[in-house]
């Protein structure tokens, strides 16, 4: 009877462990099975990242219209940014089969500086190469800071219902003062000027301070407005609101000079260049560079002094 007993234990444990064995191997299969699915889509993503711009560095047989995208916040270190923009810009311009430029624009604004070195940089190659054009065309906003730069184009064209404008300037902060108070905490900032700490959210501000800040702010809204003067010239039809920092859309703009027509990139490469061929002239990212900027995009970036509307103020629109 023990025997029986015994080998009975013995039988149970082997086929115990052959059932973990089985059990074992078969995680083991299903782990391999989903970490190859894992491998298959980040090869996917990756090979969709890595070719779904066109290589600048290629050359294209056939004749065609360059495209380049600037999109989003003008700021430096991002796609939008002048030390982007302006290499493609240049490559776009120096290719022999490129016959015109469109500049796709759908962007609320930025940089005062970095607008104004893309819209030199534009308006220096137009005459280094006067034989070609380039064209805005605005999509869903083209406003303050890419309104500028889009000033530098021989003409811009907008859909009938993106917003258009925002001519002015903005400097943005905040004020904790009160609550500072609320709570029991004091401010200790120490400078070496009565001035040095202007738009400290944390300090209470003077007038003196204010009227600094109104007085930048008018001379660089000046400066926006003259440009807009100078380069759009005898189509502008000025209004008392034009440099207000309001926006119109597309089928408001066009009456008031701020734009020339209505088309997409397509369209305008067709119609106007008379080359439908686009070729778009895009940095080249790695998969991690992609990733991560999309996470700074995310986050999302703000800079002191823009000419710029609200970037949850176009969303909301």
């Amino acid at each position: 009877m023990a025997e029986q007993d015994s080998t009975w234990e013995k039988n149970t444990i082997n086929k115990m462990l052959e059932m973990t064995v089985r059990e074992q191997r078969a995680k083991r299969r299903w782990s391999i099975f989903f970490k190859s699915l894992v491998f298959i889509y980040i090869f996917f993503i990756t090979y969709v990242l890595m070719t779904g711009k066109k290589d600048m560095s290629m050359p294209v047989a056939e004749e065609f219209t360059a495209m380049v995208v600037l999109n989003g916040p003008i700021a430096p270190d991002s796609d939008a940014g002048a030390d982007s923009i302006i290499p493609l810009l240049r490559k776009a311009f120096a290719n022999h089969n490129s016959k015109g430029i469109v500049l796709r624009i759908n962007s609320p604004g930025g940089s005062p500086v970095q607008s104004n070195q893309i819209y030199k940089e534009i308006k220096h190659l137009r005459e280094k190469y006067p034989e070609k054009k380039l064209y805005a065309v605005i999509e869903d906003v083209g406003a303050s800071g890419a309104y500028w730069i889009a000033c530098a184009a021989d003409a811009i064209y907008s859909d009938k219902s993106s917003i258009v404008g925002s001519i002015g300037a903005a400097i943005s902060s905040f004020g904790f003062v009160d609550a500072m108070e609320k709570i029991g905490v004091s401010r200790r900032l120490y400078t070496s000027g009565t001035n040095k700490g202007l738009l400290d959210p944390f300090s209470p501000e003077t007038p003196e301070q204010v009227a600094i800040v109104k007085q930048e702010i008018k001379i660089m809204g000046d400066m926006f407005a003259d440009l807009v003067r100078t380069s759009r010239g005898d189509r502008l039809q000025e209004t008392s609101d034009m440099f207000s920092g309001r926006f119109w859309i597309g089928v408001e703009a066009i009456d008031l000079g701020l734009i020339d027509g209505f088309g997409d990139a397509n369209t305008v490469a067709e119609e106007v260049v008379g080359y439908g061929k686009l070729v778009e002239y895009a940095p080249k990212k790695d998969l991690l560079g992609q990733l991560s900027k999309t996470f700074g995009q995310k986050l999302g970036l703000s800079s002191a002094l823009t000419y710029g509307l609200d970037a949850a103020m176009i969303t909301d629109l």
